[in-house]
């Protein structure tokens, strides 16, 4: 029987295509057209390449438990649950932070949040995706995305679609590996030629843990996303962690 690539894999691979929907019946598809994050940290470091192992990024920073356990127990009660795409209310809270991710010298606003299925089947209770929307408005949009894998293939399966993306005709993508307060993670930038406007993603995984966090950040301007650069990015996620750790 042919194994199935984990449904937060293909969502990883190509977020754009993703179609989610929030409660009220409206249908968002992919990421929001406006969005955000914060000015690239002196303490970050990065190698560039065309396309990244996705062996381990040694990551020194875990996720922190409470975000594990609210989303765990709220998954199989949540609209999401057997759902074959994500289903967020806009009017909801997200339970990974009080205040989104300030970038670039905004304030961001939440933009609702959700559950989805992360593998082959939308019932199983032990693996998710859990999803929070931020922005600001005329600067960019973004998403949080914490991973739940029943297994280390899948955690690496969906690391390995990320580091590989190819770049096409219209969204050329670099891969680079940052390291901020000792942590190592991989991001991919790509910049829309066709409609102009760049993206960044951060890929944080805890093996041990069996999880995983994505940052992403969108709809950004030509110089907004020169000025944040992947190492800034990559500080987004280590500043938002660092801040719910204990």
């Amino acid at each position: 029987m042919t194994r199935q690539i984990p449904a937060l894999a293909l969502l990883v691979a190509a977020v754009a295509t993703a179609s989610l929907t929030a409660c009220g019946g409206e249908q968002l598809s992919g990421p929001p057209d406006d969005g955000s994050t914060t000015s690239a940290s002196p303490s970050a470091t990065s190698t560039s390449s065309s396309s990244s192992s996705p062996e381990s990024t040694g990551a020194a920073l875990t996720i922190p438990e409470d975000w594990l356990s609210q989303t765990a127990a709220g998954w199989p009660d949540s609209d999401g649950f057997g759902a074959a795409a994500p289903v967020l209310d806009l009017r909801t809270d997200c339970l990974l932070f009080d205040a989104a991710p300030g970038l670039l010298g905004e304030e961001s606003e939440g933009r609702g949040a959700g559950w989805g299925a992360y593998g082959s089947d939308p019932a199983d209770q032990e693996s998710y995706r859990y999803l929070c929307r931020y922005g600001a408005s005329g600067r960019y949009a973004g998403e949080v995305q914490l991973l739940q894998a029943t297994s280390a293939d899948d955690l690496a399966e969906t690391l390995d679609l990320f580091v590989t993306r190819p770049s096409s005709d219209v969204q050329e993508v670099t891969a680079s590996r940052e390291t901020v307060d000792g942590t190592t993670l991989d991001v991919l930038a790509t910049w829309y030629p066709t409609n102009p406007q760049g993206k960044y993603e951060v890929f944080l995984p805890s093996e041990d843990q069996l999880a995983g966090v994505v940052l992403e950040v969108n709809s950004l301007s030509r110089e907004d996303f020169d000025a944040l650069g992947p190492e800034g990015a990559a500080r987004a996620l280590v500043d938002l962690v660092e801040a719910h750790s204990a």
